[in-house]
């Protein structure tokens, strides 16, 4: 198929919008927090105030099961610090 001009065809997708993906092509922490923001903020209108505190607590239990599905929580060091066993910091 030949190329008109003026319509010719990209070699590759394209570079991401600036400022939304880091390198590793994941989403930065400032944008994940204002959908995160924006999705609690149509919460709180839509279902009043026991819906917002739902969806906030969802949301947290999701954060959490997130980090640990990345490694990056230690469930020992976790149970100490609900227990009073140790402090988290």
């Amino acid at each position: 198929m030949r190329n008109l001009p003026g319509f010719e065809r990209p070699t590759s997708a394209g570079p991401s919008p600036r400022g939304t993906m880091s390198k590793a092509g994941t989403m930065k922490p400032t944008v994940v927090g204002m959908a995160v923001g924006a999705v609690l903020a149509f919460t709180a209108l839509l279902f009043d105030f026991w819906g917002f505190l739902l969806m906030a607590l969802f949301i947290a239990v999701g954060a959490f099961f997130g980090r640990a599905a990345e490694g990056k929580v230690d469930f020992r060091s976790v149970r100490d610090a609900l227990t009073g066993r140790r402090s988290s910091s």
